[in-house]
């Protein structure tokens, strides 16, 4: 355009411990569907980890340990609909991603 801008979109990982960032282009160690669920949902992982749900405002809804695969899951009862993070930490790696889920009952 005339102001010489333009969009990119990458996939940043951050390891804790350490002082360095990383760019995995297209990189992703988590699928998730439906997305929006009703409450169940599957989550496909190319490790195994730690899967935290957080409200928007941090709030921990829910933790699993989850094995490398496919693994489904439900939201606890009494969870509000909204939308929620899912944050994935891989056993081994330490690499990390971050998701949004829609909840609508």
């Amino acid at each position: 355009d005339t102001f010489n801008c333009f969009t990119r979109t990458d996939t940043v990982q951050v390891h804790a411990n350490t002082p360095r960032v990383e760019e995995t282009e297209g990189a992703s160690v988590l699928e998730l569907y439906p997305n929006p669920t009703s409450g169940s949902f599957t989550v496909k992982t190319s490790a195994a980890g730690t899967l935290t749900i957080t409200t928007a405002e941090g709030k921990r809804v829910a933790s699993y340990k989850i094995k490398q695969g496919a693994t489904e899951l439900s939201l606890p009862d009494g969870t509000a609909p909204g939308v929620y993070q899912l944050i994935f930490e891989a056993e081994h790696t330490g690499q990390r991603q971050v998701m949004k889920l829609m909840y609508r009952e």
